[in-house]
């Protein structure tokens, strides 16, 4: 039955990919006019060295007819800006079949609105924060279209805040089908921001296809992808979802303007059909109506067929709606096979665990702690943080030493067996200091109740944001990063200290001790790890006239478990700051003591290096997808000499004790496996009628 249709599903998605291209004259044959904004419109555009300078020149020496504008560099077209109308298909590219120009692009500003029938392919879009308007023409974004910034996708047109011009009404059929780009989120008719001016009528029929691409805003945000909203519509609606990932909620009606003439305007008289064949919805509603304000009196109609779920928890529609669910939805999946890109979102020293059918990640930030949930790995690039832990409002004597610099967050469930039944749940562990890095310590937090998103406090008194400090080589040194390691059947705590600060000698290594309980140790610090090869200390500085120094680094232990009782630690060689911090490896021998540095075998090469673009990859996390295929979550920086750092998980095999990274790191964006459970959702419907 699944195979039967999937297959089914996928020859929907060719059939409806197939019309949507015949509806655009399928490759908009036509004449290529080639346009840069360095060129010059006295040009007759038939070559790269030709160019003409701005698109209204283009659009004219294409005529009616259409055809092909291939942009071979940077084209401005401003603050507001609408394409010239065509009768025919126009195809705007950075190829012309034989060579391609990568420095194709397209920059604009509050609004670009198209003209006529678009496809838009292999160029790149740019904009700080703006709004792509479709004009209510048909359009397809090709899956190798390009995208920076946040791009608003709008099937209808832009209305921009205080307008007073009559809102644009669109009376003929169109088809908007996204096959690519990253998008912040879509609304299928028109969009207005507290807009004066009278409401326009979408009274043609609307048809969205998604079958690649993003949208990208998150379900914390206020504005979210809808059918129909902020116009009247009476029209039909009609969205599909093949394929692409939704990171936010998916509404049939979006939310209502912001003051009271558009909040009591009629809205959408037409009927509404979402079908969600494939993709992935990341958001937490799926609902008919985001905010119950909008007059919606057209009959909702949502079949749920296939597709990933990893948050949902509100599938509502009103009386009069109706709504089908598959038997693949209806019932539990424990691995569906399924696709992601890295990186998965902006983040530091990512900690990710998983228990009790979710994944939970924690990330190094200056505001304190944010916990993400997901019930697939790759589905925390959609979740919102919720803080576990935030820092003193106010410093005073007693919390100074905990109210600045929160580095190195992991959060780790201790269970009864290990200290007793009084410390067992949930604990997060961080280091902090005063604003002098010099008083970096080691702190920890215990979850307050049994829900690891809940109030975190003092292990000793129950103070609710009290951490207690980790008393470590007598409180005299630096240390930061800590971790849990089980073996033997005792748990030892992981952290990485520093010797010989103003010295020529200043190192941080890894140190090991013994624990009592989840926050104090129970014997003397071992250094089990120091720099010892190249390859560890790179960034490493001493200047000896003035004693300024940066330190020989290995940081970031982390344990890893193998099928057969393999105990490794994982750690990061050389500074974070360079392109050269990389994943190193040291094995406990079998049943040896974690307390004698003699017990650990070292790899003089490191495990995971840059490439590909990926630079700096360390500070490892491990867990499993839900088939049980082995991933580890990291940070890298796409650009090193850029201060941001951002989350990939990569997929990796253990035999023994070695490592098979699979060729990674991979390049961003590349197309990667993983397969993720989908509870059944059927318990999440309510409010239909039918």
């Amino acid at each position: 039955m699944k195979k039967k249709l999937t297959k089914f599903l996928c020859l929907a998605a060719c059939v409806m990919l197939a019309a949507a291209m015949l509806a655009l004259g399928a490759s908009a044959a036509g004449k290529t006019v080639y346009l840069s904004g360095d060129g010059d419109d006295a040009h007759d555009g038939a070559s790269y060295r030709t160019t003409v300078k701005t698109f209204a020149r283009a659009y004219a020496l294409l005529g009616d007819e259409g055809g092909r504008i291939v942009v071979c560099g940077t084209v401005n077209t401003g603050a507001e800006y609408t394409m010239p109308a065509s009768k025919g298909t126009v195809t705007i590219t950075a190829t012309d079949g034989k060579m391609t120009f990568p420095l194709g692009k397209i920059v604009f500003g509050t609004t670009l609105t198209l003209g006529g029938d678009t496809i838009l392919d292999r160029v790149t879009l740019s904009t700080s924060t703006g709004v792509l308007a479709c004009g209510g023409h048909n359009v397809i974004f090709g899956k190798d279209l390009k995208t920076v910034g946040s791009i608003i996708l709008v099937g209808g047109y832009n209305v921009i805040e205080g307008a007073t011009v009559a809102e644009a009404s669109i009376a003929r059929d169109y088809t908007i089908t996204v096959n690519g780009g990253d998008f912040a989120y879509f609304r299928v008719g028109n969009r207005r921001i507290t807009g004066k001016a009278p409401f326009g009528n979408i009274s043609g029929n609307a048809t969205f296809i998604v079958n690649g691409g993003n949208f990208t805003a998150r379900d914390d945000t206020a504005n979210q992808s809808a059918a129909a909203g902020m116009n009247e519509q009476t029209g039909n609606v009609s969205v599909t979802i093949n394929g692409g990932r939704i990171y936010g909620n998916l509404f049939a009606v979006g939310r209502a303007g912001t003051n009271e003439t558009e909040q009591n305007a009629p809205k959408v008289t037409g009927n509404i059909t979402v079908t969600v064949n494939g993709g992935q919805i990341g958001g937490r509603r799926l609902d008919e109506n985001q905010d119950n304000t909008l007059g919606f009196t057209g009959k909702y109609t949502l079949r749920l067929n296939d597709g990933l779920f990893p948050r949902i928890e509100s599938i509502k529609g009103g009386s009069t709606a109706s709504v089908s669910i598959s038997t693949a939805l209806s019932t539990d999946r424990a691995a569906v096979a399924s696709t992601y890109k890295n990186p998965l979102r902006v983040g530091a020293d990512p900690w990710v665990i998983y228990r009790d059918g979710y994944y939970y990640m924690v990330c190094t930030s200056s505001r304190g702690f944010y916990c993400y949930r997901s019930s697939t790995l790759d589905g925390l690039a959609y979740a919102n943080g919720v803080p576990i832990w935030t820092p003193p409002a106010t410093v005073t004597a007693a919390n100074k030493m905990y109210s600045k610099d929160f580095w190195s967050p992991e959060l780790h469930y201790v269970e009864a067996d290990e200290f007793g039944e009084e410390y067992a749940g949930w604990w997060l562990y961080f280091a902090a200091d005063d604003g002098n890095n010099e008083n970096h310590r080691l702190f920890c937090v215990r979850a307050l109740t049994d829900d690891p998103l809940g109030a975190y406090g003092s292990p000793v008194t129950g103070e609710v944001g009290v951490p207690v400090k980790m008393v470590v080589d007598n409180d005299t040194t630096w240390a930061i990063g800590q971790s849990l390691l089980r073996a033997n059947g005792k748990t030892y705590l992981m952290w990485t200290s520093e010797t010989g600060r103003g010295t020529a000698n200043f190192r941080q290594n890894n140190s090991i001790a013994l624990l009592k309980n989840p926050y104090e140790v129970a014997s003397e610090t071992t250094i089990f790890n120091v720099s010892d090869y190249d390859w560890e200390k790179h960034g490493y500085a001493y200047n000896a006239a003035t004693g300024a120094a940066y330190p020989m680094v290995v940081e970031g232990a982390t344990a890893v478990y193998g099928d057969n009782g393999e105990i490794i630690v994982t750690y990061t060689g050389s500074g974070y700051w360079t392109s050269y911090y990389a994943l190193g490896k040291l094995v406990l021998k079998a049943g040896a003591d974690p307390l004698d540095k003699n017990s650990w075998i070292k790899s003089a090469e490191p495990m995971f290096t840059r490439q590909n673009g990926i630079h700096g990859p360390g500070h490892a996390a491990f867990t499993t997808d839900a088939a049980g295929n082995r991933f580890m979550i990291y940070h890298a920086y796409l650009d090193w000499k850029k201060e941001q750092r951002y989350v990939f998980i990569q997929s990796y095999t253990l035999s023994g004790t070695e490592f098979d990274m699979n060729g990674g790191p991979y390049a961003a964006d590349t197309v990667l496996g993983i397969y993720n459970a989908q509870p059944s959702i059927a318990s999440r419907v309510s409010g239909f009628g039918k």
